[in-house]
């Protein structure tokens, strides 16, 4: 078979593979996204290697589509009138328990692997990744103040991200005197996300809104739907590129001015067929983490990765605590938030590819295998831990309770 057709081939193993391995863990009650990650470990360099490492380029282009759907999705969370009800204090208590890891984890890495390595491994533990709370929300029909909060957070999470990320990567590429362009360049990223996402989020919502008032069936419709949703998602990924914004970011936007633009009912439809559509961009998305992790980047970081992991748990944990504490949030709140926080793996992968790409190669690698293997180790446990806290807050379906 030619490269083409083998590569095609390849992408319908991984969507196989993913997709029976994580309908076998939703029936041990296990989030679907931890089946999708062990089938890229076993078809990876790390199991069979059966998807050597030139086929995967193709993948990540697929994982930066399924990332614009993931962002869009939490974007379209972020009803006005929710954040409204939940108020100023969730941006605190997203101040809290980002900063506290990065605090944490450069305190306790600085003796091993120096001062501007550690903070930046530092930012890469302050984000959550909203996918595997968005496939929990939908696997489990959670409801809930908790679930609510948690989607907030994970969307401001990401600005936050892209703003520590900026100021890391000056302090490693400059010196300290260059802090201040890296927060203004960060500021400019994150302003041009927002014009160009809420212009896109903003005429999807009068299309929307413009076939929805028209006469044909609701089948007709819901194809309409999908497609102007593909579209703008498509968009968001690629402006986000083309204009030097966060992809990420700019779909998040997309997503938020769109849901409160619309009716419930469209939001509704729209969701549950964007939904259905989407399954196979997350397989590829969780899949990749797996494919690319290689075991030897590891050999001299056993110790350092152990570090990381716990002292990202305890940060994410103790901050939100912190956080949810301070503003005398509901005791379910405090006490679940940091585990509902725990699961990594969207923009902080997207950013370790360019932090590669800007450290020398050696140290690049290791940087890059260090938040991939956090990051599977945190889709994995760090989803059933987020589970189990929507469960002790009483926001899972009651049909789904193990």
């Amino acid at each position: 078979m030619d490269e083409v057709t083998m590569t095609i081939f390849l992408i319908g193993v991984l969507v196989m593979s993913g997709a029976l391995l994580g309908e076998g863990f939703k029936k041990l009650k296990l989030p679907a996204v931890a089946g999708y990650i062990v089938a890229g470990l076993a078809l990876g360099p790390s199991g069979a290697n059966l998807i050597p490492p030139n086929y995967q380029e193709i993948f990540m282009i697929i994982a930066k589509i399924a990332l614009g759907f993931i962002a869009f999705n939490v974007g379209t969370e972020l009803f006005y009138k929710k954040l409204k009800k939940l108020g100023i204090e969730v941006f605190i208590i997203s101040l809290f328990e980002s900063i506290v890891p990065v605090i944490l984890i450069t305190l306790v890495l600085w003796p091993f692997i120096g001062l501007k390595i550690a903070f930046l491994l530092g930012v890469f533990a302050s984000s959550t990744s909203p996918a595997p709370i968005a496939s929990l929300m939908q696997q489990f029909k959670i409801k809930g103040r908790l679930i609510d909060t948690t989607l907030s957070i994970t969307a401001i999470d990401d600005a936050l991200g892209v703003i520590y990320f900026g100021i890391a990567m000056s302090l490693i590429s400059s010196d300290s005197s260059s802090i201040g362009t890296a927060i203004i360049n960060s500021g400019q990223e994150i302003l041009m996300s927002v014009l160009v996402g809420g212009a896109l989020g903003f005429v999807l919502g009068l299309c929307v809104d413009f076939f929805n008032r028209s006469k044909q069936d609701i089948d007709t419709k819901d194809s309409i739907f999908l497609s102007l949703t593909v579209v703008a998602v498509l968009m968001s990924v690629a402006l986000g590129e083309a204009v030097q914004a966060s992809p990420i970011l700019l779909s998040l936007i997309t997503g938020a001015v769109f849901t409160n633009m619309v009716k419930k009912d469209i939001f509704d439809r729209e969701t549950k067929i964007v939904n259905q559509f989407q399954t196979p961009f997350m397989i590829v998305f969780f899949g990749l983490a797996g494919l690319t992790f290689e075991v030897e980047s590891l050999n001299n970081l056993v110790i350092v990765t152990i570090v990381y992991i716990a002292a990202r748990a305890a940060g994410k944990i103790l901050g939100a605590y912190l956080g949810a504490r301070a503003f005398s949030q509901p005791e379910e709140i405090q006490k679940n938030l940091g585990l509902a926080l725990l699961p990594m793996g969207g923009v902080e992968l997207g950013l370790s590819v360019i932090a590669a790409t800007t450290l020398p190669t050696a140290e690049g690698a290791q940087v890059q295998a260090l938040v991939v293997i956090s990051s599977i180790i945190f889709t994995l446990f760090g989803s059933i831990f987020a589970k189990r806290a929507f469960e002790n807050a009483k926001e899972l379906s009651p049909k789904e309770i193990s």
